[in-house]
């Protein structure tokens, strides 16, 4: 690997991780197998660069913070996975609804919305993931509500049972 320590990542610990990181990959990529590249990439990141680790932030805010600068480099987009018939079938008009709400959100509103809300990260972890402070998390956080009441009829505690 390359850097110039000896650390290694706990794989067990990555590993506990992706369901997490696969959810938080949704938030700029829609298609299955675009998901997965990005994960990937993350993962693939992480485990050749041990020496960007810093123990005091955390694995999963370390993963993430890859995440969210991988997410910005140009990708070609596959199929939007609502587009298939079957996958629309699968929710109920509610949970649809919700999620189109937060797809339609803007990218720093929606970014919010998963980290605090499905993912269940702490306010302070998903600021430092989004590089804002903690009183712009929460003003993200009351827009992100705002809109999603306009636009689905449902809150962000709503969002949390529908993804």
């Amino acid at each position: 690997m390359p850097g110039e320590t000896d650390y290694a990542p706990p794989v067990d610990e990555i590993v506990t991780l992706i369901p997490a990181l696969r959810a938080f990959a949704r938030t700029w990529r829609r298609h299955p197998p675009d998901v997965d590249a990005l994960v990937e990439q993350t993962l693939r990141h992480a485990l050749d660069n041990p020496e960007d680790y810093d123990p005091g932030c955390g694995m999963r805010a370390w993963l993430l913070s890859i995440m969210r600068r991988a997410s910005s480099q140009p990708y070609r987009p596959g199929v939007e996975a609502d587009g298939d018939p079957q996958h629309r079938r699968s929710r109920t008009e509610r949970q649809r609804r919700i999620a189109e709400a937060v797809d339609a959100l803007p990218e720093p509103l929606r970014e919010v919305v998963i980290l605090v809300e499905v993912l269940r990260l702490p306010h302070g972890e998903a600021a430092a993931i989004c590089g804002c402070s903690t009183a712009t998390l929460r003003d993200r956080l009351a827009q992100a509500e705002r809109q999603l009441l306009e636009r689905s009829g449902a809150g962000l505690s709503e969002v949390q049972a529908g993804e």
